[in-house]
């Protein structure tokens, strides 16, 4: 399969070759101004519909359906994603297109925060829903990465997870967040808030009143 996978990514120019390797960092589904934010850097700027469509005419990429603002998405199989990471870490590029992966998803989840309680919740619910493989992937980078960027993206998902009720997964990134960000700040007291609110949802009450306990000493 792998010889498979180089003899349509040999047939490549150097841009398409460039942005297939490029969008290894995404996970699930993308929409091309995504790509655009992401992949356009440096020297070389394969973004673009242009790109786009000569790895789907190659099969290196799948177009789904619009999503719910009419925007169209883009998938890459999972092993093919794994033959894209590899030559975006041969290039070495790998870390730099993951952290501009994290910035462009913080940028997203700030955008949908106070949206995902306002008029239009159910739209933009459901536009985080798409997405939601892609915040994790950006939680995760900078969880171990950026700490300070991972606190903030926690509090920014912090709404998205308490209205879907994903709550032991938001508890968890919020807690692991919080634990890499020590220091005394107003987002720290504010996270710590958000997570006691999660335990105390979870029936957790023992844990709420820890973390809203010191909250409270913060603030």
């Amino acid at each position: 399969m792998r010889q498979a996978f180089q003899w349509s990514y040999d047939l490549l120019d150097s841009a398409a070759r460039t942005l297939f390797a490029r969008l290894g960092v995404f996970v699930g589904s993308w929409t091309l101004e995504a790509a655009d934010a992401v992949c356009n850097v440096g020297d070389i700027q394969p973004g673009g519909m242009d790109s786009m469509a000569v790895l789907l005419d190659n099969c290196l990429l799948q177009q789904q359906g619009e999503g719910p603002y009419g925007e169209y998405r883009f998938t890459m199989l999972g092993t093919l994603r794994e033959f894209a990471l590899d030559h975006l870490a041969a290039s070495g590029e790998l870390d730099a297109l993951r952290q501009r992966h994290a910035d462009y998803f913080l940028t997203f989840a700030r955008l949908a925060e106070p949206e995902l309680t306002g008029q239009d919740q159910i739209g933009w619910l459901e536009r985080v829903e798409q997405d939601l493989d892609n915040l994790r992937a950006a939680l995760d980078w900078t969880l171990a990465a950026s700490p300070a960027e991972a606190l903030q993206l926690a509090a920014a998902m912090f709404p998205f997870w308490h209205v879907r009720t994903y709550l032991a997964e938001g508890l968890g990134y919020l807690e692991q967040a919080l634990a890499r960000n020590p220091g005394p700040t107003p987002l720290r007291g504010q996270v710590l808030a958000a997570a006691g609110l999660m335990a105390q949802r979870m029936a957790d009450f023992e844990r709420a009143q820890s973390l809203i306990d010191e909250s409270i000493r913060l603030f």
